[in-house]
């Protein structure tokens, strides 16, 4: 039986509850040294709590893979509302897993939720797995993950947090330890595993994208002086390009062409493992 391939999807962390998880309304919520570009370019957890997740969606292994080989890609989107996306939204993973998908890559998006902020998934024709929680910092995503990861083991993780941690008044230092403290874990997890680590997407927010580019920045050197040939870190540039007053419906939260922006990204940087 063929080794499984496991990937997690990883969103800003937990947009802020103030800033982008706020509950009270839909619209709030390399190589060696060095990792390289691919692509072009406080909520309590919890805050979702009523609406009960379910496994769904898996894909079993056996059988045709990815491209010409015979694996199953697991992935897991890993962040905050970003990833999550409210009730109205599919979020980047609905057109990235069908865009996998329709190139003959056999995928199963992992995580332990498979509902949105507020609601279901408005879609249902894609795997709706995913570790995105609204309005989670950084640190809140560091806490649980060993416990998400009793349940999988991702080979593959798409990473996108660290927004809410901007505009909740955490450091860039503090920040950046936690993110390197999510890395650890995953490779404790799995000693192999593949880090997408994306540049955060841009935003409108009060002085939030000064700190965001900051943080970027902060990010990239991080992911380089981590990156290994056994564990390799990618960055993804999900900045660059990305306009937030066309691309958000709220300055912080994509609309529909900005996750399928956010999904070409991420489709191009899985495509050059």
């Amino acid at each position: 039986m063929p080794r499984n391939i496991r990937l997690i999807l990883a969103l800003p962390i937990g947009l802020a509850l103030s800033a982008c998880g706020d509950d009270s309304g839909a619209g709030s919520d390399a190589t060696s040294r060095g990792a390289r570009d691919a692509g072009s370019s406080g909520t309590t957890p919890g805050s979702d709590a009523g609406a009960s997740d379910v496994d769904g969606g898996v894909v079993e292994d056996g059988g045709a893979g990815q491209g010409a080989g015979s694996r199953v890609m697991r992935i897991m989107p890993l962040g905050d509302s970003i990833t999550q996306a409210n009730a109205d939204h599919p979020s980047y993973r609905r057109p990235l897993y069908l865009a996998l998908e329709a190139r003959g890559m056999r995928v199963d998006f992992v995580g332990s939720r498979n509902r949105n902020h507020a609601g279901p998934n408005p879609f249902d024709d894609f795997d709706r797995d995913h570790e995105g929680h609204w309005g989670w910092r950084a640190d809140q995503l560091l806490e649980q993950l060993p416990e998400w990861l009793v349940g999988y083991t991702p080979d593959v993780v798409l990473m996108h947090v660290g927004t809410n941690d901007m505009f909740q008044d955490q450091t860039v230092e503090s920040t950046l330890a936690e993110l390197r403290a999510i890395v650890d874990e995953l490779r404790k997890d799995n000693p192999r595993v593949t880090i997408l680590w994306a540049r955060l997407i841009a935003s409108t927010r009060r002085g939030g994208d000064v700190l965001i580019r900051a943080l970027n920045d902060g990010a990239a050197s991080l992911a380089g002086e981590l990156d290994s040939a056994v564990s390799p870190i990618r960055m993804v540039d999900q900045y660059t390009g990305f306009d937030p007053r066309a691309l958000t419906y709220d300055g912080v939260h994509p609309n529909a062409a900005g996750e399928a922006q956010m999904a070409d990204r991420w489709l191009e940087a899985i495509e050059a493992l």
